[in-house]
């Protein structure tokens, strides 16, 4: 991916006058500089409101939750390893301008897994918009005895474009 016109690939704004002069001050050479800037991608960071930039505060809608408990479609059951809820993200409240990967443009993405490093498995479900589906309990029965799946307390989100390394 190319920095063209302060933009990477016409998405998020880079400020290139401002890398610039900020490696000159701490010493970086300008053409390090420039390979560095030619290694940033576009991301959205999603954070809680009060992490959002004031000037995105009036109009940011909300896209994404941590924890709770997952709401699925009919005849659709914890995935398999019952590993709790981490994320749920709704597809259509992101902005699709930003990223230069493909999203769903709409639906749900909800995030399985342990939250430890690394995880046993984890578990990506779509589940598309319009879809029924119901709040699933956090308890099941395995060899006759009552389980309990972890339920993280459940956080909402907003969207925040942002700039990440390629770390290619």
């Amino acid at each position: 991916m190319s920095v063209a016109h302060g933009t990477i690939a016409g998405m998020t704004s880079i400020d290139e006058r401002l890398v610039h002069e900020t490696a000159a001050e701490y010493g970086v050479p300008g053409p390090v500089a420039q390979e560095f800037m030619a290694r940033f991608r576009p991301c959205l960071y999603l954070v809680p409101h009060k992490e959002v930039p004031p000037s995105r505060r009036e109009n940011v809608r909300s896209a994404a939750r941590t924890g709770g408990l997952p709401a699925l479609p009919d005849g659709v059951d914890w995935p398999e390893g019952r590993a709790p809820l981490v994320l749920s993200v709704d597809c259509a409240a992101l902005p699709h301008d930003v990223l230069d990967i493909g999203l769903p443009a709409d639906g749900h993405l909800l995030i399985f897994t342990e939250i430890e490093y690394p995880p046993e498995s984890s578990v990506v479900l779509h589940i598309p918009a319009g879809a029924r589906t119901t709040e699933r309990a956090a308890t099941y029965e395995f060899n006759g005895e009552a389980m309990q799946i972890r339920v993280y307390e459940p956080r909402t989100l907003y969207p925040v474009p942002g700039l990440t390394l390629d770390s290619n």
